[in-house]
C-alpha cells in the first residue's frame, strides 16, 4: 500500500470512527444528505421530522464531525512520532 492509499485509508477510517460516535438521529440525517445525496426536504419526509429539525441535526452533527476529524488529525503526528 503506497502513502496516498495509506492516507486514504486513514481518512475514511477516522470518518467511519467519527460517524459511529453521532446518535443515530444524527448520523442518518448525514448519510442521507452526503452518502444517498438527498436535500433537506427529501430527509425530512423520509424521516418524518420538520425541515428545521433536519437542518439543525445536520448541523450539529457536522460540528461534531469536525471536531472530532480535527482531534483526529492533531493525533496523527503524535502517533506517529511515538514509533
Amino acid at each position: 500500500m503506497g502513502p496516498d492509499a495509506l492516507a486514504d485509508w486513514l481518512e475514511r477510517d477516522a470518518l467511519t470512527r467519527a460517524l459511529g460516535r453521532l446518535g443515530a438521529d444524527h448520523r442518518i440525517v448525514v448519510i442521507l444528505r452526503f452518502a444517498a445525496d438527498l436535500t433537506i426536504s427529501e430527509i425530512a419526509a423520509r424521516t418524518g421530522q420538520r425541515e428545521g429539525t433536519v437542518k439543525s441535526r445536520l448541523h450539529y452533527a457536522l460540528r461534531q464531525l469536525r471536531s472530532a476529524y480535527d482531534a483526529a488529525d492533531r493525533a496523527a503526528p503524535e502517533a506517529h512520532h511515538a514509533r
